[in-house]
């Protein structure tokens, strides 16, 4: 995870091994938790963007 103070940023890179587990699986998992940091990245101020395997996708 990655801040960005001078853009407000907060920046979750993941890489997910798509041989081992597709990144829907991965979000049927880890979803309620990907709120949680979005959320947590409001409160402090900062917008979210989680990037997976090199895509922006928030």
């Amino acid at each position: 995870m990655d801040i960005d103070p001078e853009q407000k940023l907060c920046i979750f890179h993941i890489e997910i091994a798509t041989e081992i587990c597709p990144v829907m699986e991965y979000f049927e998992i880890f979803l309620e938790r990907m709120v949680l940091c979005r959320k947590a990245a409001q409160t402090l101020g900062l917008q979210f963007e989680l990037i997976i395997n090199g895509t922006r996708l928030l």
